[in-house]
């Protein structure tokens, strides 16, 4: 009988089906211990092979885990829910297929990554910016959107602004989201939905399909604009702050994703060193060593026009100055070049994967070398959901970083506001996994904290590989209803067994 290794072999370039031990043990390496048996890794540079591989897969009922580019540090990597999964890696299929310059969409295959895209709007001359992740540069556009990761800008919530996809199942069917499904339908990239019931949104955290193609779309280049950061005093004051956040985006001063908030721990391991001087003992006490623990709201105020721009300032002093210990403004035309740089909108630094060495001692790795697989960091993240309430939300942040401090662990903790509602936590448990015993205290950090999160209401918005046996059971019939979506899709679950319980 020919094997599926065999049959993929005949489909795919000289190169592509590979199975070095060496390369298979790479790809089985992540930012936390969670041992996976890979069979093959799988590189294919067009969709057709994809369908082929998928094809295959199904006939000899051998599974496949497509990742885009595999920088999914935190969650996984490239690991797959299961085992015995042949890697399915998208990286090669890297065209930019079509930029519409007046309506602002970009058309990409899965390799696009955010530095690509960033310097091809940049060559274009287009006036507009794709929203951009704190994580790293080379990301993919399609991976963190298919995951609902968000970024900065007005179109931040990539998921919610993403059309025209094509995804290839598991028997050998392609299908096109929207009004893509119609021959020279005029909106196929304007429109998620187009019409009757939409496909679009269940792609995203699901394993019915591989995306192979997705229309992205990018906001205007703002003519100027403003940074704000607010010095909120601690974890126990953070309320009025929050409260005065969602004033904002509800009165449609600042969009969701023009607001950031980090705690004092996130702000100090952005640039990866740990003070070893000041704390030889683990955890790093700030509040103890610096006499506080303040957080760090940054705001983004952009507009048409100078006057606009003003305007919107005013509201967002006079709604966050009381709430703060100081309040300091960068303007755009002040900044020199290589200030304004790493600020601009739409450009992707990496500069926050640095945090993930915070533990490491030793020299840091330049930017562009940044590998946190490679180089044992270990990084697990927690990513739940509150409402944008200060009442709510704070004394939630609290606990969240007292029950960290007790395994041990730092609390570095962000937020984004996604909506007037609602508030996208993301915590990281960072250790040195070349020290015995670190790595299993993070993850029974993550697990501790995570069901007491699930135990209070506060559900994941996101899940990685460490994370999917970790729901509850829902108290409907969904689970039986994906159940059927799933067999309706990929009868005989080769495509991603495990991602997200489906």
């Amino acid at each position: 009988m020919v094997s599926a290794l065999d049959r993929w072999r005949t489909v795919l370039p000289a190169g592509r089906v590979r199975t070095a031990p060496a390369e298979l043990a790479r790809a089985a390496t992540a930012t936390f211990g969670w041992p996976r048996r890979i069979t093959a890794i799988l590189a294919p540079d067009a969709p057709e092979q994809v369908r082929e591989i998928l094809r295959i897969a199904q006939a000899t009922r051998h599974p496949v885990y497509p990742y885009s580019r595999g920088c999914n540090w935190g969650l996984g990597s490239r690991l797959p829910a299961a085992d015995d999964c042949a890697l399915l890696d998208l990286s090669g299929m890297n065209r930019i297929l079509h930029h519409d310059a007046e309506l602002g969409t970009l058309t990409v295959e899965p390799g696009v990554h955010f530095a690509q895209a960033a310097a091809y709007l940049k060559a274009q001359r287009s006036p507009f910016y794709c929203s951009v992740t704190g994580g790293p540069a080379y990301g993919s556009l399609i991976g963190n959107a298919l995951e609902r990761g968000g970024g900065d800008g007005p179109l931040g919530d990539r998921a919610a602004h993403m059309a025209a996809l094509e995804v290839m199942l598991a028997g050998g069917e392609v299908i096109h989201t929207g009004f893509d499904r119609y021959a020279q339908a005029g909106t196929a990239r304007l429109s998620r939905t187009g019409v009757g019931p939409s496909l679009t949104e269940l792609m995203a955290q699901s394993s019915f399909g591989v995306v192979t193609r997705a229309t992205i779309w990018l906001a205007q280049r703002p003519a100027t604009w403003r940074l704000v950061i607010a010095t909120v005093a601690s974890t126990a004051t953070l309320g009025p702050a929050l409260d005065a956040v969602r004033q904002l985006v509800q009165s449609q001063v600042l969009y969701p994703n023009a607001v950031t908030l980090w705690n004092s721990y996130k702000m100090r391991a952005r640039d990866g060193h740990f003070p070893w001087e000041q704390a030889p003992r683990l955890p790093l006490d700030i509040g103890a060593t610096e006499g506080a623990e303040p957080w760090y709201v940054s705001v983004t105020v952009e507009g048409a026009t100078e006057r606009i721009v003003e305007a919107l300032m005013a509201e967002v002093q006079r709604l966050l100055e009381p709430c703060s210990l100081a309040l300091d403004v960068l303007r755009d035309s002040e900044l020199t070049p290589a200030e304004r740089a790493p600020l601009e909108p739409g450009n992707p630094t990496g500069a926050n994967v640095f945090s993930a060495y915070w533990r490491k001692k030793g020299a840091l790795p330049a930017l562009e070398d940044l590998d946190p697989d490679r180089d044992r960091c270990g990084v697990i993240w927690l990513c739940p959901s509150l409402p944008l309430l200060g009442a709510t939300a704070a004394p939630v942040l609290a606990e969240i970083e007292r029950r960290v401090r007790q395994h041990g662990l730092e609390p570095n903790i962000g937020l984004n506001p996604t909506s007037p509602r609602l508030l996208d936590v993301y915590v990281a448990l960072m250790v040195d996994l070349a020290l015995p015993g670190e790595d299993e205290r993070a993850m029974a950090c993550h697990h501790a904290v995570m069901k007491w999160l699930i135990s209070q209401g506060h559900l994941p918005y996101r899940l990685g590989v460490q994370s999917f046996g970790l729901l509850p059971p829902p108290v409907d019939d969904s689970a039986a209803v994906m159940v059927r979506l799933k067999r309706a899709f990929d009868p005989l679950d080769v495509v991603s067994p495990g991602r997200y319980a489906a």
